[in-house]
């Protein structure tokens, strides 16, 4: 039902700014919370074939990478799932979060 999709769509899109915002007033993250946000939130709306996912899940990336630093093996999935699955429509943001990938990560050498 179309009406079903959409009202999807929203609720997703509500979690996502939920998320993100609990995100942008955190000090710091635990470990344990990164692992559930990439685990529930980053990968799977990457991997989806919902641009809105895609782009809040770009959205978390960025946040994420700004608050902590990120391990280079766990950025180089990052850099392959972004690139595996992005929709055309999101190439330039998914650039944008690529290069601030690179901007934060203390540890890549780039």
């Amino acid at each position: 039902n179309a009406q079903d999709k959409y009202s999807s769509s929203k609720l997703t899109s509500f979690l996502f700014f939920v998320i993100s915002e609990y995100i942008a007033f955190q000090t710091s993250i635990a470990e344990e919370l990164l692992v559930k946000l990439l685990s529930y939130c980053v990968f799977p709306g990457l991997s989806s074939k919902s641009k809105d996912s895609q782009s809040a899940s770009l959205l978390l990336t960025i946040q994420l990478s700004q608050k902590l630093p990120l391990s280079s093996s766990l950025v180089g999935v990052l850099f392959e799932e972004i690139c595996r699955c992005c929709h055309a429509d999101l190439q330039s943001s998914a650039l944008q979060v690529l290069v601030t990938l690179c901007a934060t990560q203390k540890s890549l050498k780039v």
